[in-house]
């Protein structure tokens, strides 16, 4: 998988209404350490586990909510960086940006978020 699909697979997992399913998702493309933080985290989220029950919570507080990616991903070396869109309803809702780290799996390790 490249570091492009690996974004736009993870990306898809905040789309994702059953939980069974976004687990399957994230076990493709993060590893067991996953790190992951953004603006609306007070402490960062370890592990592929905590970050599947992060999205579930996610996923009941925008239900309406779509996650895309914008563009193309930006790499070099084991870091990658991208834009992402959150619509809800047909109209913007948030958009921003991604740092992330991957490990010699090409699996993602780590993520970190930026808000417009």
């Amino acid at each position: 998988m490249t570091r492009q699909q690996a974004i736009e697979r993870l990306l898809s997992a905040w789309n994702i209404n059953f939980a069974f399913d976004r687990a399957a998702v994230l076990a493709s493309t993060v590893n067991d350490s996953f790190y992951y933080c953004d603006p609306h985290q007070q402490t960062p989220i370890i592990g592929a586990e905590q970050f599947a029950e992060f999205l579930s919570i996610y996923r009941d507080r925008v239900p309406n909510a779509t996650m895309a990616l914008e563009g193309l991903v930006q790499s070099h070396q084991s870091h990658a960086y991208f834009r992402f869109q959150v619509q809800r309803e047909k109209a913007k809702f948030a958009s921003g940006c991604y740092f992330a780290d991957f490990d010699a799996d090409g699996r993602i390790k780590r993520m970190v978020g930026f808000l417009d």
